[in-house]
């Protein structure tokens, strides 16, 4: 058995609308494993749940994650140049990461987590804006590893 978390630490719902259907898909279609989704904020949950009812039986456990309130209030204030509040999220809850083995991102801010002894053992899959390998652009210069390979990687060849 697997677990697999999907993360959606943003600020609104696009992502979501991209790649929560594969979350939904696959726990339907795998059931053996597990399948989470980390949401941040009821409005994030909200459209989760919504998109939720086109996959009946599906078995997808979603919790909302959120920074500390120190960092929601500065949040506004720093995110013209750096993204405060998304990575206050990410620390304040790496305990629920820990426990997965694939973790799909659709934003970079996310892959700060690979950085994390705690989280060492955790495959990443980077799906670039939650559209997924099928939407992106392949030209012979980009190399992209397959799913639920060790470390997923995005590199430019020379």
């Amino acid at each position: 058995m697997m677990r697999i978390g999907f993360l959606f630490n943003h600020y609104a719902g696009h992502q979501l609308l991209h790649a929560a259907p594969t979350a939904f898909a696959l726990s339907r279609f795998y059931p053996r494993h597990r399948v989470f989704m980390f949401v941040r904020g009821k409005a994030l949950a909200d459209l989760a749940d919504k998109i939720a009812q086109r996959y009946p039986g599906h078995r997808v456990e979603i919790t909302i994650i959120d920074a500390p309130l120190i960092a929601r209030l500065a949040d506004p204030l720093i995110r013209p140049f750096a993204f405060a509040g998304k990575q206050a999220a990410l620390e304040a809850n790496l305990d629920l990461f820990q426990p997965l083995d694939v973790l799909v991102v659709p934003e970079k801010t996310s892959l700060s987590l690979k950085r994390h002894q705690k989280l060492a053992h955790l495959k990443f899959v980077y799906t670039i804006m939650g559209q997924g390998i099928g939407r992106m652009p392949i030209t012979p210069n980009w190399r992209i590893s397959i799913w639920f390979s060790p470390r997923v990687e995005r590199s430019r060849t020379a």
